[in-house]
């Protein structure tokens, strides 16, 4: 973990973890008291980074968690994060295959089902 200090009353926190080539990254920016963390879930290899990501502190105040049941390859489950909030991750087993296992939902040029059914400008793409 690195920690940046970003100027007045921001830091920023860096974290990166991998298994079996798929990896969870993450950024956590503390601004005037204000925590937003970004969570990365994917990988990178010759072809390109493809990671999806989410903003954990907005996923937490979702109830409805939409995104699960929009995701036809079912790589959104729930767990609890470090402050005990039920948030979305990606599933560790589907991490190393998102450039595939999206590849239906990003070839129609549309919004992507997960983000769509999320009100909250949650989810992101890398690619």
């Amino acid at each position: 973990m690195t920690i940046d200090n970003c100027g007045a009353n921001a830091l920023r926190l860096v974290f990166n973890s991998s298994r079996c080539g798929a990896a969870r990254t993450g950024l956590t920016y503390i601004f005037k008291g204000v925590i937003i963390i970004l969570a990365n879930y994917g990988y990178e290899d010759g072809s390109g980074h493809y990671y999806i990501r989410i903003d954990t502190g907005k996923c937490a105040e979702c109830a409805a968690k939409g995104c699960i049941e929009a995701c036809p390859e079912k790589l959104f489950v729930t767990e609890l994060d470090d402050f005990d909030d039920e948030v979305v991750v990606i599933r560790e087993d589907g991490r190393n295959t998102l450039q595939t296992s999206c590849a239906l939902c990003k070839s129609e040029g549309k919004t992507e089902l997960c983000v769509a059914s999320c009100g909250k400008d949650t989810i992101g793409f890398s690619w």
